[in-house]
């Protein structure tokens, strides 16, 4: 794994999640690849996973039309190969930024023993960061849809943190679907922070074809007098 790891910069060369990635792969090696003998992976072959899937990808670009995937009973928004499209009145979105590594490392302690945290951390690169505006509501949910549109097989590592301002009210229905039946394994992260007086409903819902493996590790820091349901 560490060898793996070494291999690739994946564009990262911001100084915070340089050290963010060094202390996360001491971790991740420190640790090693869960058995079913480790308590939260008793369910589930890591190693499996791994000789299907031994190599680190980024992702290409992708043709995919969000506008085949809409649904009018939500606000629909779309993270394709992690990169964000679409645009929503009191939502800010960015690439990974100084934002996403504050609430990183504010979330830190939540999975400091988790394998797959500290494996997403150690080769963090592709993600976006979520900022709710003071007091945003909108009239319908918001449908993120996470679509999976790749031909190469390999490890996709993904991370997302959101900010939610005081007095916001959010909900948000995530997707994660894959287009083709290619073998991968897509390991995401989602880090959370919630203010004072806000309240953050997070439902996920996945997807994946059968040749696919999933995982996705959440932590939220949420302030007095605040909500956060996932």
């Amino acid at each position: 794994v560490e060898n793996k790891i070494n291999q690739n910069t994946f564009g990262i060369e911001n100084t915070s999640f340089a050290a963010l990635r060094s202390k996360a792969l001491k971790k991740t090696i420190d640790l090693g690849v869960p058995t079913r003998r480790t308590e939260t992976y008793k369910y589930t072959n890591l190693k499996k996973s791994f000789e299907k899937n031994n190599e680190f990808k980024s992702f290409n670009s992708s043709k995919i039309k969000s506008s085949d995937f809409q649904n009018s009973k939500f606000q629909n928004l779309f993270i394709i190969n992690g990169i964000f499209q679409g645009e929503l009145d009191g939502l800010e979105v960015k690439n990974l930024s100084s934002e996403s590594e504050e609430i990183i490392a504010k979330n830190k302690d939540a999975l400091s023993e988790d394998f797959l945290y500290n494996l997403n951390e150690s080769t963090i690169s592709t993600g976006n960061h979520f900022r709710f505006t003071k007091n945003f509501a909108n009239d319908k949910p918001i449908l993120i849809h996470n679509i999976i549109d790749t031909s190469v097989s390999g490890i996709y590592n993904i991370h997302n943190t959101f900010k939610i301002e005081t007095g916001a009210k959010v909900e948000i229905l995530e997707a994660y679907q894959t287009i083709s039946n290619i073998e991968i394994f897509c390991n995401f992260a989602t880090s959370v922070d919630v203010d004072e007086n806000a309240n953050f409903l997070h439902v996920h819902h996945q997807d994946f074809n059968h040749n696919a493996s999933f995982s996705n590790n959440i932590r939220a820091q949420v302030a007095r007098n605040s909500n956060y349901e996932s």
